[in-house]
């Protein structure tokens, strides 16, 4: 189905494409007139270098399929060896700095009503969860 869509919808880039790789002699190479063609034949050409680059430079680096084996190998259990110590030093055990305490008292008030807010919340949360459980910032 797709061959029939791509055909009948790029009929014209079909055919340019055909009339362009039409079988010429060996050593005449035409440019092709169309950029999307030239494109491809540009990609094509240095894919396949690449290609070749890459698998012929592979017996020269991996002289043993057993040496290769064993080094992944050994990746292998030294990874899952050191799975568990993965993270642990994100979140140190040191002293941590406690939360903020964020109230919203209104924009009119003075400096010294906020803190009577302020000492209202701390005084219901000492409450709600026990004065020994809230430890004070030594700041």
């Amino acid at each position: 189905m797709v061959p029939v869509l791509f055909n009948m919808l790029m009929r014209g880039s079909v055919r340019a494409f055909h009339d362009e790789a039409q079988h010429r002699p060996l050593g005449q190479h035409v440019a092709p007139k169309n950029i999307l063609v030239r494109f491809q034949v540009a990609f094509e050409r240095g894919f396949e270098s690449f290609r070749e680059k890459y698998r012929n430079g592979w017996p020269g680096r991996c002289p043993s399929s057993v040496a290769t084996v064993a080094g992944i190998g050994i990746l292998i259990v030294w990874l899952h060896l050191s799975f568990p110590l993965t993270g642990t030093r994100f979140f140190p055990a040191g002293r941590c700095r406690p939360d903020a305490l964020h109230v919203r008292a209104p924009a009119w008030n003075a400096a010294w009503e906020a803190q009577q807010y302020f000492a209202d919340v701390e005084a219901e949360i000492r409450r709600l969860i026990g004065n020994d459980q809230i430890k004070r910032d030594a700041r």
